[in-house]
């Protein structure tokens, strides 16, 4: 078993990926393989991993346009048909996690004056179905 050296840093680099993938996918009702086949939606992707990385360092976390090659090199290796448990939650009309992701992207982007446009659309177009159908 292995510390990471730099908890924050790996939270980070989760977050840079679990935010904008599941709210890419959730929005476009897509799988992993469309999304990051998709072009519009791979430089969707990668827009909104920026802005983690943008809040991230302002946040003094230790965050590089490198470390978006390594999340999406992840992303291209999971299998096509994966879905994001946002998306799952969305089509099963359950409360979704989107708060905690891009809408944390979001708000955290509004306290520190930092735009963050495409997290906070994904988050303004999820947003309505936050509280599930149910």
């Amino acid at each position: 078993m292995s510390l990471a050296e730099n908890i924050l840093r790996v939270l980070w680099q989760k977050f840079m990926f679990f935010a904008p993938v599941s709210g890419v996918t959730s929005a476009s009702r897509s799988t992993l393989g469309v999304a990051f086949a998709e072009p519009e939606l791979r430089q969707t992707i990668l827009a909104a991993m920026k802005e983690v990385i943008s809040l991230g360092q302002a946040k003094g976390i230790d965050l590089a346009n490198d470390n978006i090659n390594q999340q999406m090199a992840f992303g291209d290796s999971l299998p096509l048909e994966t879905k994001t448990s946002v998306l799952r939650d969305l089509e099963e009309g359950k409360r979704l996690e989107i708060p905690w992701l891009v809408g944390a992207v979001h708000r955290l982007g509004t306290e520190i004056g930092i735009e963050t446009p495409v997290s906070s659309t994904l988050y303004s177009v999820l947003k309505p179905f936050v509280d599930g159908s149910d």
